[in-house]
């Protein structure tokens, strides 16, 4: 699992359900169309819970929201089994834009 996949799966466990984007620049709308895309190949592969009608889009096709989602079983045996590898190396956050606090 790479680290963003990671990320996203922490997130959920924590609590995080719903992902908007943190600002609507074109910047910001391009980061959370990767987390989108990121969020459905989880799902794609059984990690992730999310209802087909739950990614919200405006008129264009740009994402407005996801969720509410959650883990699956498998989505948290495989942070478990992250996990058991040891800690992680620590990363360099650039800020994703993604990440609405």
């Amino acid at each position: 699992m790479d680290q963003a996949e990671f990320e996203l799966l922490e997130m959920i466990e924590k609590g995080r359900h719903v992902f908007q984007p943190t600002d609507h620049s074109v910047e910001g709308r391009a980061a959370f169309q990767h987390t989108i895309d990121l969020l459905l190949r989880l799902r794609g592969i059984g990690l992730v819970r999310l209802a087909e009608g739950k990614v919200m889009r405006t008129e264009d096709g740009s994402v407005l929201m996801a969720g509410p989602c959650d883990l699956t079983p498998a989505g948290i045996a495989s942070l478990a089994k992250d996990r058991s590898l040891g800690p992680r190396p620590p990363q360099e956050n650039a800020g994703r834009l993604w990440r609405k606090e």
